[in-house]
């Protein structure tokens, strides 16, 4: 697999994840969430290799593959190679000057706004055209405030394919349009 930029998805995503945002709590205060808890404590995560990773609970976890094949929580992943520029654990000495191109205050408005956390885990892919996806589709032209329309557009390497092996998605853009007007929802 790959992200959306080309880079490959490997075992340090999911370490990067885990690590340096879901115990991090500076960007999660309240921890990694329910499902990577068991019995009160928190995994523990092992990276095996540059494909595989190994969670390690304190109790036995039944239901934990259920819970990460929900859908209900954000998946364990991150693209480390974009978002270690965001933490001072990487880049102590960029972020200011990160924190002013990007009009943010804190570290944790940069890297929500920049790559998800807590508070802004849904919301980055639409706002940041910057951000790698694994996602069908990568956002183009952002919601900004003053936009009318959100574009996406077809990721290059998205990894699912139908059965004659045809990369999905079908359609090169989606535009999505920005009503502001709540009268104007009957028009969906």
């Amino acid at each position: 697999m790959k992200w959306s930029d080309g880079a490959p998805v490997t075992a340090d995503d999911i370490v990067f994840w885990y690590e340096d945002m879901a115990l991090n709590a500076e960007l999660f205060p309240g921890g990694p969430g329910g499902h990577m808890m068991n019995a009160g404590t928190a995994a523990i995560l092992t990276k095996v290799d540059d494909f595989t990773v190994k969670f390690t609970f304190a109790a036995p976890y039944g239901l934990f593959l259920q819970q990460m094949a929900s859908g209900n929580n954000q998946p364990p992943i991150a693209p480390r190679h974009y978002g270690e520029q965001f933490l001072p654990k990487y880049n102590e000495a960029g972020l200011p000057d990160l924190l002013k191109a990007a009009g943010t205050a804190t570290r944790v408005e940069l890297f929500n706004q920049k790559v998800g956390g807590a508070t802004g885990s849904d919301f980055a892919k639409w706002l940041n055209p910057e951000l790698p996806t694994l996602n069908a589709r990568t956002v183009t032209s952002p919601y900004d405030g003053a936009s009318t329309q959100v574009v996406a557009k077809r990721n290059p390497f998205y990894w699912k394919v139908d059965t004659a092996e045809n990369q999905l998605p079908y359609s090169d853009q989606v535009t999505f349009p920005i009503v502001g007007d709540p009268k104007c929802s009957s028009l969906w």
